[in-house]
């Protein structure tokens, strides 16, 4: 398992639909609509844009989505007792314990930082897991929110969403279940 602690970053404008390049940045930033670029440990450029995961050669890489929201009423992604303590131990991510069972939820250095920028949001988790047509595996953890006073967000695709990157990882640990249950949330 390797962490990959610099890429490169681009957003889009939701207006004229153009790439606008920002430069190289490193892990646990909150991005504007971030696409992200990286080079895996044989130096190929993997490209990871909001909802397609694709090289520099067409092929059969896919990228699975697995959202965990703060309120685990609405999210389909649901992990076991197990299963949180693992990810929690291996990838930073904090278990909390609400009516007698075990979550996830974001580190507080996060919260921290949305609260000193006074935002009163609850963001979400997302898990993106990516093969690609080489057997290389990738998972990408990131915390996702829209900014305080876009109460139309859910309606307006043009609402900027903020993303901070927890981790990139290649080759991630993790078990079978775990990517199972990513794969079909």
């Amino acid at each position: 398992m390797k962490l990959i602690d610099k890429f490169f970053y681009s957003t889009w404008n939701p207006y004229t639909r153009k790439k606008v390049f920002k430069g190289e940045t490193v892990l646990r930033r909150e991005l504007e609509r971030p696409s992200i670029e990286f080079n895996n440990t044989d130096s190929k450029r993997i490209v990871v844009s909001n909802f397609r995961f694709h090289n520099a050669i067409p092929s059969k890489e896919r990228i699975y989505d697995g959202v965990l929201y703060q309120n685990d009423y609405y999210s389909q992604l649901k992990f076991n007792e197990e299963e949180v303590l693992f990810l929690a131990d291996n990838y930073g991510l904090i278990c909390k314990e609400t009516n007698g069972s075990k979550t996830l939820s974001i580190p507080k250095e996060y919260y921290n930082e949305i609260g000193e920028k006074n935002i009163d949001d609850k963001p979400y988790i997302n898990f993106k897991f990516l093969e690609d047509n080489d057997t290389n595996e990738y998972l990408i953890i990131s915390f996702v929110r829209y900014p305080y006073g876009y109460p139309e967000r859910a309606k307006d695709q043009k609402a900027p969403f903020l993303t901070y990157i927890h981790g990139i990882w290649e080759k991630p640990l993790l078990t079978d279940e775990i990517i199972e249950k990513i794969k079909k949330s």
